[in-house]
């Protein structure tokens, strides 16, 4: 019987040693954004999905935006924030679904999901700094290291940009660790948002050009 316990103490430790890398790999994230995947690429499941959010979010808005983000929660309404420029002004959008789209086509197909919009006007300044430092991100976007990870409940952002004779720019990254660059990024697009339901918020402008002037060192010192 002893020599049976010893066996097992043995065979969990073994198992242990094992396991400790693969946990490592898995809860180590590269921080930066990853490719987002296209059309022809994505699992066919998730194309009904994908069309829904470009239909609730993308609606009558810019097709070269300076700027995209779509944010999609685990089990909260998605949403979109972009910056955009129409002669000669700049401007940040939000527009958060009113439903949750991944349930809204689980529960009711058939239903299209309505979504309430928001804007702000950007001085200059601050568009430029914002575009730049969302950009600069896009950049570096890299693939990710060949290792196991878990991905369960969290939040997805999805960053976009067109740009003038380099097209479309994308780039993706999922709950971000505290702490990085990636989630100073995704606090940057909350910040964004928060403006728009506060458009005359001087002082959140002050600190919205600080915070992109800041993580744009960062993102340079790598």
């Amino acid at each position: 019987m002893l020599s049976c316990f010893k066996r097992i103490r043995v065979l969990t430790y073994s198992v242990l040693c094992c396991a400790y890398p693969l946990v490592g790999h898995a809860q180590h994230v590269d921080d930066h954004l990853e490719p987002s995947r296209g059309g022809l690429f994505e699992d066919r499941r998730y194309q009904p999905f994908h069309t829904a959010i470009q239909q609730v979010l993308f609606a009558g808005l810019s097709d070269k935006p300076l700027a995209r983000i779509v944010v999609v929660p685990a089990f909260a309404p998605e949403y979109l924030v972009s910056v955009e420029q129409n002669a000669g002004t700049y401007t940040v959008i939000s527009r958060v679904c009113q439903q949750q789209v991944r349930a809204a086509l689980r529960e009711h197909p058939a239903r299209r999901v309505t979504a309430q919009t928001r804007m702000a006007t950007l001085p200059e300044p601050l568009a430029t700094a914002v575009v730049a430092v969302i950009r600069q991100a896009l950049s570096q976007t890299q693939y990710p290291a060949p290792a196991p990870r878990y991905q369960l409940d969290g939040t997805t952002y999805y960053f976009m940009a067109f740009q003038r004779w380099a097209g479309w720019w994308n780039g993706q990254t999922w709950s971000p660790d505290s702490d990085t660059r990636m989630r100073a990024l995704v606090e940057l697009v909350a910040h964004l948002k928060e403006l728009t339901a506060d458009p005359s918020n001087q002082q959140r402008q002050v600190d919205l050009n600080q915070e992109a002037t800041q993580l744009m060192a960062r993102l340079m010192s790598k």
